[in-house]
């Protein structure tokens, strides 16, 4: 897809999940503010301190999120992948000791425990996982003003949306090492106005430092792509077809030759 086009899709997928969120990230701020004791409005602060009256506040909301999320923390269970219907036991167990090392390695438990203690905070955090640059498996958390998602989304682990955004900032040098050569010339040129472009407005760049840092944004879709599927029915196999539309047919009669299937049990779909 031309780089044009693909902007184009970004900025209404924006457009469409800032609508939907624009106003809860607004109230899940006011969250954030009160779980640190900043209850008052401007207007309040202002109104005591011409009185010269200390503001000050009952705590209570901040006992309670810690203790729902040290309970989360206590009883957090592990991953463990089970042999289903007589398969592989050793597989299995391999896969739990793969997935648990990876986990306990790079902090995995304790990062989705920060993802659900800020989700009592503000109502809703993500957790990503994803290969790094090495090809090690990572998971991050993303806190209520990094991301936007499709507001037509229903389940938990968001299979059913169809795209989804986030942001961070970065160094120069991070750039280089995410971006492909042939886009670092670009790297050096960025300005001040391009560095956040006016979204994700309730995720500023740091006070301290932030000046060096340029926004990078992500953006997934949930794209269909047309496949074919070649169903052997005698023996119960199917396999996916990678190549052109043109050599099907041959592929096919390939497969004939050396299964002896009749073609008539030979399904495409």
């Amino acid at each position: 897809m031309p780089e044009k086009d693909r902007k184009q899709e970004y900025d209404a997928a924006y457009q469409q999940a800032w609508a939907a969120f624009g106003a809860w990230q607004s109230h899940a701020r006011a969250d954030i503010r009160a779980y640190l004791g900043d209850v008052f409005s401007s207007k309040e602060k202002e109104s005591m301190r011409k009185q010269k009256r200390d503001m000050l506040n009952i705590h209570l909301i901040r006992r309670i999120v810690k203790w729902i999320a040290g309970y989360q923390r206590d009883h957090r269970l592990g991953i463990e992948y089970e042999p289903s219907e007589g398969s592989d036991e050793q597989t299995a167990s391999q896969l739990s000791f793969i997935v648990n090392w990876v986990m306990g390695h790079f902090g995995g438990y304790n990062l989705i425990s920060d993802g659900f203690e800020h989700s009592l905070k503000t109502g809703m955090g993500l957790v990503n996982v994803y290969n790094d640059q090495n090809l090690d498996t990572r998971l991050d958390m993303f806190y209520y003003n990094q991301f936007l998602i499709d507001p037509n989304f229903t389940r938990i682990d968001l299979k059913d949306s169809n795209y989804g955004m986030i942001r961070k900032y970065i160094s120069r040098e991070q750039a280089k090492i995410i971006l492909p050569k042939d886009k670092h010339p670009l790297i050096p040129k960025e300005d001040d106005r391009a560095r956040t472009n006016e979204k994700f407005p309730n995720y500023k760049l740091p006070t301290l430092f932030g000046e060096n840092l340029l926004a990078y944004d992500e953006f997934q879709q949930r794209k269909a792509i047309d496949k074919f599927i070649i169903m052997l029915r005698p023996i119960n196999q199917e396999f996916e077809f990678i190549g052109k539309r043109s050599e099907l047919d041959s592929t096919i009669r390939n497969l004939i030759a050396q299964t002896k299937i009749p073609p008539n049990l030979i399904s495409v779909v």
